[in-house]
């Protein structure tokens, strides 16, 4: 096989590339999935998103009294939650895969096991430990504690993974470690954050529910918010806050630095109509809740697909390629028990996605090779994989 051959010039790709911000890159538009209804795969105002250890996305139907589970790519898997749950407004799962979904209708915590067997509850309306006054936002530690964040209660509680209840931390105000109608928690990373969806601020607590910083006041511009709902964490310890009325997401570093944000009003591609929550999965996809326009949209740091044919000793390879940041693109060919790598190279932004194409004189013997491509990112490492079957 050939050696060094480029499935696309250098000086396409450098064309396409965008240039870094000072702040950084928006993630790109991947997918979306959903519309109006009640059948599978259709939502009534989804409100609440967790992802799983397994990549599947599991989504809060809110007035289908539903739990709905799909695949990476918006594959419809299955459902729970019929004839039980309420108003179900948001979920967790922990590491070892139990399912956490928060009900203030009837003010209760459910567990369910990943497959949307239940397991146990606990709640009960009022003040005291343990009870709640519309429970909405709930994430889970690396430890397995649950925090539920008791809204209209203004507090955080603890509890272990059974609902055992541990300590409970806020109460109603404008200071350090206060709260008005606080809405989400995440505790996936180092420490605890809060949407003091009243306040305007994101608040970082330690999991004791000692008060660390806070950043935010309300308005439109960068690191400003206008009645945020959900705040989520990344592997890498970044945070995205659902800046619900401003319809747009924010990311910002663990200091409450801003980094970038996306998202305009309307129902196009990356357009919100009110977006209430969302997860990061192992790969750095984005999932976001698009709440009156009844989908999930799906963002990420690369799109890859590939296709080929082989004719006439002609290798004919087309690309969709996309990066949100500098990465470092390879494509190889293998056969048999041999592979020749057709080329490495480190790309700036290209967004959105763009279509190419490349002819390749290479000599394959008889049988099926494969066209394999990869993304790396840096600090996410590969993020991105795509292969097409060519045979001879």
């Amino acid at each position: 096989m050939g050696m060094g051959y480029a499935l696309a010039t250098l000086a396409l790709l450098t064309g396409l590339a965008g240039h870094l911000t000072a702040t950084g890159p928006p993630p790109l538009f991947l997918s979306t999935w959903g519309a109006a209804g009640a059948g599978p795969g259709e939502f009534n105002l989804p409100t609440g998103l967790a992802v799983a250890p397994s990549g599947n996305v599991y989504v809060a139907d809110r007035d289908n009294h539903r739990i709905q589970v799909f695949d990476p790519s918006g594959g419809y898997l299955f459902e729970w939650g019929a004839g039980r749950l309420v108003s179900p407004v948001a979920i967790a799962i922990d590491n070892a895969g139990s399912v956490f979904v928060s009900d203030p209708a009837v003010d209760v915590i459910y567990k369910f096991d990943d497959a949307g067997n239940y397991l146990s509850q606990w709640g009960s309306a009022g003040s005291g430990p343990g009870q709640f006054h519309y429970p909405a936002g709930i994430d889970a530690d690396s430890n397995g504690n649950v925090y539920v964040v008791d809204s209209y209660n203004n507090r955080i509680q603890k509890f272990t993974n059974d609902g055992t209840y541990v300590s409970e931390f806020g109460v109603p105000g404008t200071g350090p470690g206060q709260f008005s109608t606080p809405l989400d928690v995440d505790a996936q990373t180092s420490a605890i954050y809060v949407a003091d969806w009243g306040n305007q601020r994101i608040q970082k607590l330690d999991f004791d529910g000692n008060f660390l910083l806070a950043w935010g006041t309300r308005g439109s511009g960068s690191g400003q918010f206008n009645y945020p709902e959900g705040v989520t964490t990344d592997r890498l310890g970044y945070v995205y806050v659902f800046d619900t009325r401003n319809n747009r997401i924010e990311k910002f570093d663990s200091a409450g630095t801003f980094l970038t944000t996306w998202g305009t009003f309307g129902t196009g591609p990356g357009q919100f109509n009110v977006t209430t929550d969302g997860a990061v999965d192992a790969a750095g996809n984005i999932y976001a809740v698009d709440w009156l326009n009844n989908r999930v949209q799906k963002f990420g740091l690369c799109a890859v697909a590939a296709s080929a044919s082989y004719s006439g000793g002609v290798l004919t390879t087309s690309f969709l390629l996309g990066l949100a940041e500098s990465s470092t693109w390879k494509a190889s060919v293998y056969q048999g028990n041999g592979s020749t790598l057709l080329r490495s190279q480190t790309t700036a932004r290209i967004a959105p996605p763009a279509n190419f194409q490349k002819r390749i004189s290479l000599a394959l013997g008889s049988g099926p090779a494969t066209l394999f491509t990869q993304v790396v990112v840096p600090l996410w490492g590969p993020v991105s994989k795509a292969s097409a079957q060519v045979t001879r």
